[in-house]
């Protein structure tokens, strides 16, 4: 009898170290997309581009606004010598009798400052027909202009906006987001993983590996990759790679935490050229999370059998002890992968707003563009309107009902025959003429201008 269960406990034990041996390259295939993550922090972002700029046209544009206004408004903005009036200033009057004029202060006091002699703005309207309007002209182009100062300034909102956000979601800041991920610092592991001696701060044994890779509130992304790739009291398994070994143990970390990162690059060589994007972060985490398998209903990743102690007689992986199961999916709850998401959503935002921010510049400069034309559209709306030329604020129908009348009247009236179109001094053919009528820009203060036809 008791030999019987002897031979029964053995054949259990046997099965048991069968399971739970690691082989060489077990964690090949989770290494490889738990490198993809690492690699992530290898990236390297061009430098900030910076608030997209308007060229300064919305300057000019206000510059040619303050140019058309009357001498006693631009005093306002200017001593006599041409100095700036400050809000603040005692030489400005308005402050208690306007004080709804602060905000919009400063740019007045701006365009008034480049409608001064020799300055950029003034030398280049004195180029234009804008400088040698009259007053009705000047009227007329004030009118054109306000328009496009509406839509410029709307314009402008809209572009410092989109700036904004640019500076919220700068590259350096996402490349911040990613490195707190990956190394749980912003310097990308240079006070944690990379140091040259012991490493603190983050978790540094396997025993964070059984509580979701998180020890505290630390769980960078870093040590979830060695908990699938490092082995304890052993330096010379093929852990996440069929052909090296991972030349390091938990217990060198306690040591030179250097050392231990340059011997796991060697299994996951450092790759500058990643694709740093929104895209390619939610790829590499989804790609990563196809790895996990349900144990007794728990989720784990890596290789599996008795728990995630490190030890190759064991198992080398991550236990989601509260993050994975048959009935929850809470990985993104983890702090590398919510800090990851982090930096995906800044690259969405930052993506946005240098679109908006670029539309929104082209847009006052194409604001600009059209405000130099309004001088020669005001030189020709009032020699139109001064020769009659512009319509009145007589109804259309009405207007065009009273010319019918008046040119029935005047084709009546000036039914002449051939002798007594003679007698006027004018030579014609035929025996009747009939002159037909219209009004003309030369001649429309009630009177019509006929052209003859000749009836056969």
């Amino acid at each position: 009898m008791l030999r019987s269960v002897l031979t029964a406990l053995a054949a259990i034990v046997t099965v048991r170290l069968f399971r739970a041996a690691f082989s060489d390259g077990d964690n090949a295939d989770v290494g490889r997309a738990a490198c993809a993550i690492v690699q992530l922090g290898d990236a390297e972002l061009a430098a900030d581009t910076g608030a997209v700029s308007d060229g300064g046209a919305l300057d000019t544009l206000l510059a040619i606004n303050m140019s058309l206004s009357d001498k006693e408004w631009q005093s306002k903005f200017a001593k006599e010598n041409g100095d700036a009036i400050a809000w603040d200033s005692d030489d400005n009057t308005h402050k208690k009798s306007n004080p709804e004029w602060a905000a919009k202060w400063p740019k007045w006091v701006t365009a008034r400052q480049n409608i001064r002699e020799k300055a950029a703005a003034s030398e280049a309207i004195k180029k234009t027909t804008l400088a040698y309007l009259n007053a009705d002209e000047q009227k007329i182009a004030r009118q054109l202009l306000a328009a496009i100062v509406a839509e410029a300034t709307g314009a402008e909102a809209e572009l410092n906006n989109a700036n904004s956000l640019l500076a919220a979601n700068s590259n350096s800041k996402i490349k911040a987001a990613v490195n707190t991920a990956i190394y749980g610092d912003d310097k990308g592991g240079e006070s944690t993983y990379k140091k040259a001696g012991a490493v603190s701060g983050v978790p540094t044994t396997p025993a964070s590996c059984m509580t979701d890779g998180v020890s505290g509130d630390a769980g960078p992304f870093y040590y979830t990759f060695l908990c699938i790739c490092l082995e304890a009291g052993n330096n010379q398994k093929k852990t996440c790679s069929k052909t090296a070994t991972s030349g390091s143990q938990w217990s060198n970390l306690a040591s030179n935490g250097k050392t231990v990162y340059n011997n796991m690059r060697k299994i996951c060589p450092e790759n500058k050229k990643t694709a740093l994007s929104a895209a390619n972060i939610q790829a590499t985490k989804a790609a990563l999370m196809s790895h996990t398998t349900l144990q007794s209903d728990v989720g784990y990743l890596g290789k599996y059998d008795a728990n995630c102690d490190g030890a190759s007689a064991n198992s080398l992986c991550v236990k989601y002890t509260s993050k994975v199961s048959n009935t929850k999916n809470d990985i993104e709850t983890l702090p590398w992968a919510s800090k990851l998401t982090e930096a995906a959503t800044m690259l969405e935002k930052q993506q946005a707003a240098q679109t908006e921010a670029t539309r929104a510049a082209s847009k006052l400069k194409s604001k600009l563009n059209a405000a130099w034309t309004i001088g020669q559209t005001a030189k020709v709306l009032a020699n139109a309107r001064g020769s009659g030329g512009i319509p009145s604020n007589q109804p259309a129908a009405n207007r065009a009902e009273k010319s019918g009348e008046d040119c029935g009247a005047h084709k009546k009236k000036h039914n002449l025959s051939r002798s007594q179109l003679q007698m006027g001094r004018k030579r014609w053919k035929g025996r009747v003429q009939t002159q037909r009528c219209r009004r003309t820009d030369k001649n429309s203060r009630g009177r019509w201008s006929c052209r003859d036809n000749r009836e056969m």
